[in-house]
C-alpha cells in the first residue's frame, strides 16, 4: 500500500473509488484506500528515487507507546480494513490470527509493559468493532460491489505476517526507536 503522507492519486481513481474513508479518522486509512484501489484494478507503484520528509508522529506521538489517543483507532481500523476488503472466505481464514495478534498485543501491553492505558485503548478498539458492526458491514457491501480483482491477485503483493517483525516493532517502539523492514519485492 502507499503511505498516506506520500502518495499521488490519479483523478479517475478518486472518481471511481472515492476518497479516504472518513470513518477511519486516522490509522489504516491509507492502507484501506490502497486496498480499494487494488480491488478496483489499479496498481500501486513505488518510486524508490522519490524523497519525502515526514515527521512521523508529529501530531500524535513519536512512537506507538506514546500514541495513546490513536491506539484505539489503530486496533479498530486494522480489523475494519480486513472486514471491508477481503473476500468472505479470506476473512474467515485470517480473522482468527488477527484477533490472536490483537489480544496478544493487549496482553503484552497490560502484563509485560504494564501499560494499562494503552491496553485499555486497544481493547476499546476491539469493542468499537462490535459496536459499529452494522456500519462496517454497509461499508463492506459498498467496497465488494466495486471489486474487479480477486484476493488471490492482491495477496501476491502483500507481505506475509511475521511475528518476529511485530515483536521487534513493539520492542523498538517501547525504547523510543523505529524499526524499518525493507521488503525487496
Amino acid at each position: 500500500y502507499a503511505e498516506g503522507m506520500a502518495f499521488a492519486i490519479r483523478h479517475e481513481v478518486i472518481e471511481e473509488i472515492g476518497v479516504l474513508d472518513e470513518y477511519f479518522f486516522m490509522e489504516y486509512d491509507d492502507m484501506d484506500y490502497s486496498w480499494r484501489a487494488r480491488l478496483a484494478g489499479y496498481k500501486i507503484l513505488f518510486v524508490p528515487t522519490s524523497v519525502v520528509y515526514h515527521a512521523r508522529g508529529g501530531t500524535v506521538g513519536s512512537t506507538y507507546f506514546h500514541r495513546i489517543n490513536n491506539t484505539k483507532w489503530y486496533t479498530r481500523n486494522h480489523i475494519v480494513t480486513i472486514i471491508k476488503n477481503y473476500e468472505f472466505c479470506n476473512i474467515l481464514k485470517v480473522m482468527p490470527l488477527v484477533l490472536t495478534v490483537e489480544l496478544t498485543k493487549i496482553f503484552y501491553l497490560s502484563v509485560i509493559k504494564k501499560n494499562q492505558i494503552l491496553a485499555i485503548a486497544a481493547l476499546k478498539g476491539l469493542i468499537n468493532v462490535l459496536i459499529d458492526m452494522n456500519t462496517i458491514i454497509q461499508k463492506r457491501i459498498a467496497v465488494q460491489k466495486m471489486r474487479k480483482v480477486s484476493d488471490n491477485v492482491i495477496i501476491k503483493s502483500m507481505i506475509s505476517f511475521n511475528p518476529w517483525a511485530l515483536r521487534m516493532f513493539l520492542v523498538f517502539q517501547s525504547k523510543g526507536k523505529r524499526l524499518a523492514i525493507n521488503n525487496k519485492t
